[in-house]
């Protein structure tokens, strides 16, 4: 504070030169009217001059001194409000500052206190600093937002890590299988779906740059989660056997080496999804949205793909059994050195798809399968091509276009998409 005092003497200075610049400027303008200046009461009253007709000009000494004297006095007053005002700012400015270390301390403990209700064994407590911690991020997103969603998933990884296998009547002959998730885990998963809901979704992903959620090598088995966002979650290595993630969002995650077995994935979103070397066994993806995920070298065995949308998907050198591909997407897909024999085809889109080192000829239902025109499926010259049905797409691609927006409002009333394009259109 002693700038501020330094600057106060400065304006008490300042002014006080006014107010005597102001007197002797009137002093000089007085003396520059007449000859001398007289300090008498004649000199100093009201003076007649000039008078010509009904034109009269007067002028008082004292009041020209008056003015010039008050002009002084308005420049001190205007330099006291200036400086009134710039403290009042000062200190409006320092009161602000001490507030907001005062609520961001609070925030602090907010979030320590939080924290340590987690690691506390009463599971009521766990489940208070879970709400304690979710509304904390609610309020304050710019602050907390990261810091409770990286708490969260971070506990979440951790406890089910520790979780252990149920006794021998919950093991079933698909596998082994975990105690049940506790509450606070399953409150967690709930909190952390909400906030992602409120933030990630409305504020177009701007808080999560640069982020993505840690579930590697955690265990979620047997997890209900529908219609939840997984969305650039790390799950490498995670256990996702006998989950149920119904119409869940997992865009651009990387599920890599996971276990997934008898898994309910059905209508879920997994574009861009790395699933590369993971185990995927008896599981359903019926109906979900798959365009551009990556099955490469993935064990796929018994998976329900039908009436999903496959467009670019990669399989290249994946091991697969007895994969269902009825109704489905394949535009663009790449189906490289793969074993289709035991597999199951029906009205297939396969536009594009590359099926180097494949002999698709005994995949049943192939025969139904169809095409676009311009965009052949590629069969490999080693193997015997199946008959399919190709299709016109029509000038500049009107036909097909036609036919991908009736599917786009189909869906969105709900309804069934149609799976082949109408028989007239046949080449």
């Amino acid at each position: 504070m002693k700038w501020i005092d330094r600057l106060w003497g400065h304006v008490v200075l300042l002014c006080i030169a006014s107010v005597v610049v102001g007197l002797a400027a009137g002093a000089v303008v007085l003396s520059y009217q007449t000859s001398a200046v007289e300090w008498t009461w004649a000199y100093w009253g009201a003076h007649r001059a000039n008078e010509s007709g009904t034109t009269l000009v007067t002028f008082d000494r004292s009041s020209i001194f008056r003015n010039f004297g008050l002009a002084a006095l308005a420049l001190l007053g205007l330099g006291l409000a200036i400086w009134r005002s710039v403290l009042l700012h000062k200190q409006t400015k320092i009161g602000l500052r001490q507030a907001d270390t005062a609520e961001k301390g609070l925030m602090i403990d907010r979030y320590q206190q939080g924290a340590q209700m987690l690691e506390t064994e009463n599971l009521t407590v766990r489940v208070a600093g879970v709400f304690a911690l979710r509304e904390l991020a609610m309020s304050y997103p710019e602050e907390y937002y990261i810091q409770v969603l990286s708490l969260m998933y971070g506990h979440i990884r951790e406890e089910s890590q520790n979780r252990k296998e149920a006794d021998g009547r919950d093991v079933d002959a698909n596998g082994r299988r975990f105690q049940k998730f506790s509450n606070d885990l399953i409150e967690m998963l709930e909190s952390c779906n909400q906030l992602r809901k409120t933030f990630f979704l409305i504020d177009k992903q701007r808080l999560e740059e640069n982020w993505r959620p840690n579930l590697v090598d955690a265990n979620l088995s047997g997890v209900a989660a529908e219609a939840y966002i997984f969305s650039n979650a790390n799950l490498n290595a995670a256990n996702l056997d006998h989950t149920i993630f119904f119409n869940v969002t997992m865009r651009d995650c990387s599920i890599r080496f996971a276990s997934i077995r008898n898994a309910e994935l059905s209508s879920g979103d997994f574009f861009r999804t790395d699933f590369r070397t993971s185990t995927i066994e008896e599981s359903n993806f019926w109906d979900s949205k798959l365009s551009e995920t990556n099955f490469g070298r993935t064990i796929l065995s018994k998976v329900d793909f039908s009436e999903a949308d496959l467009t670019n998907a990669n399989f290249t050198f994946a091991k697969t059994n007895e994969l269902d591909f009825s109704f489905a997407d394949l535009s663009g897909a790449r189906m490289r050195g793969l074993d289709l024999e035991t597999s199951k085809f029906e009205e297939t889109n396969l536009s594009g798809v590359d099926f180097k080192n494949t002999d698709v000829v005994k995949a049943a239902g192939i025969s139904t399968c169809w095409a676009w025109q311009d965009r052949p499926p590629r069969f490999d010259v080693s193997f015997e091509a199946p008959d399919i049905t190709v299709f016109a797409p029509g000038l500049a691609g009107s036909i097909r276009e036609a036919f991908y927006s009736a599917n786009r409002e189909l869906t969105a009333q709900g309804k069934p998409r149609k799976t082949i394009p109408h028989a007239q259109y046949k080449v």
